[in-house]
Parts: structure tokens; sequence; C-alpha cells
């Protein structure tokens, strides 16, 4: 959240949400690779990399309506390598919160100390915070506001259960998805004033949908451990 209120300005949603997907899928490519989740060692075979890259152009096919680059190139390198680096990290966090969960032997177990952690963390910042420019004079009322909370939660709570079994990548794959088909609903059937739901965005979405089918479909050379599930 961090990363998406400082870089978002500079790339725009559309840029920023390309380059997070790129680096989580390359990212986790990479992880389910070197065997950190707690699945053990997957190998990047053809339709794991097949669906990793139809992934990213399924993204970039989707918010292609809204994707805006800035007037020079130099002006967004930086921030397009943040969003990259942030998006490794976020397989990174779905493979330390799986491992966690592993060893608890429960999801929540891990859920819970995930936010615990980030809790902590947030109201030291938020501290430092208040006490150099003072507390605000209030808060918003729209009660929703108050929702990322719970949501994150149990988006943390189901990647720890289903990074065991489907491992990394293929999990962040089912999550994008999730996201984008989530996005084309709420344009659908909550349409804000501007909404232009364009023939890129389902055809993207659906794209995406197929990549990661494709990248969860077993490989014929791969061996018999790397595909077994927990």
């Amino acid at each position: 959240m961090a990363s998406q209120s400082v870089v978002v300005p500079a790339l725009g949603v559309a840029l920023f949400t390309v380059a997070l997907v790129t680096g989580q899928s390359i990212g986790s490519l990479v992880i389910d690779r070197i065997g950190f989740g707690p699945g053990g060692p997957r190998r990047i075979s053809a339709t794991r990399l097949i669906g990793a890259l139809l992934t990213v152009g399924g993204v970039l096919w989707a918010v292609s309506p809204r994707l805006e680059l800035a007037n020079h190139l130099g002006l967004i390198v930086l921030p397009v390598v943040c969003t990259l680096t942030v998006g490794v990290l976020l397989g990174f966090q779905s493979a330390a919160v799986g491992v966690q969960a592993n060893a608890y032997g429960s999801a929540l177990a891990a859920t819970f100390m995930n936010f615990l952690v980030g809790t902590l963390i947030l109201g030291l910042v938020l501290a430092l915070r208040w006490s150099a420019n003072g507390m605000p004079q209030s808060f918003p009322s729209i009660w929703w506001y108050y929702s990322g909370g719970l949501l994150g939660c149990i988006f943390v709570g189901v990647a720890a259960f289903l990074v065991r079994r489907l491992g990394v990548l293929v999990t962040g794959l089912s999550m994008i998805c999730g996201q984008l088909l989530g996005s084309l609903l709420l344009d659908l059937l909550v349409p804000t004033a501007g909404t232009v739901l364009s023939l890129a965005t389902v055809a993207g979405t659906v794209l995406t949908m197929l990549a990661a089918a494709i990248a969860a479909l077993p490989s014929r050379s791969a061996p018999a451990e790397a595909r077994r599930t927990v």
C-alpha cells in the first residue's frame, strides 16, 4: 500500500498494475524454482512460463484503455523498477506466509502473525507522524473505508492456505485473475463516474484467466514430487 501511494502518482494506476503483476509473476517463478515455498521446488516448465507471460499480456491488455506513459521515459524508470521489486516481494510474502502456515499447522495463525507485525509497524509510523503533524481533526465517515484491514486478512489467509497446495506462481496468478474479474464486475454492476467498460478490458480479463489455467496444468516432464500438492 505504501508503494502504491508513492508510485501511482508518477506512473498512473494502469502502468503500476502492469509493473506489479510482471514483478509478481517473475518472482513467483523463481521462488517456486528454488523451493522457498512450502510445496517444495517446482521446475519452470513450458506451461508455467507461458502462463506467467500470458498473465502479463492479459493484464496489459485489460488496462490498455487507461494506459498513459509519461512524456519522458526517464521519469518512469525508477518508479517502474521500484514497482517490479515490490511485485517480486509479494511473491516472497505469499511463500513466507505459506511456510509459516505449514510450521504452525494453521493458516489462521500465520495470518495473525502477519498482521500483528504489520500493525505494530504501522502503529509506530502513525505515532511518529502524529507527533510531528498532530492528530487529524476528524476521521472519514464512510464505513467501507475501514474494510481494507478485514479484506487484507482474508487475502493473506487464503494465500497461506492455497500456496501449500498450488505453489506460489499459480496462487499469485489466480489472485490476479480474481482482482481483474472483481474489478470488471464492479465496473459492470456499480460503475463510477467516467467508467468505460471496453472490449480490451473484458478480453484482457479472459486472457488472464486462461493464462492461470495454463500455468496450473501439470508438466509431463516434471518429476512427480515437484507436482505433488501438500
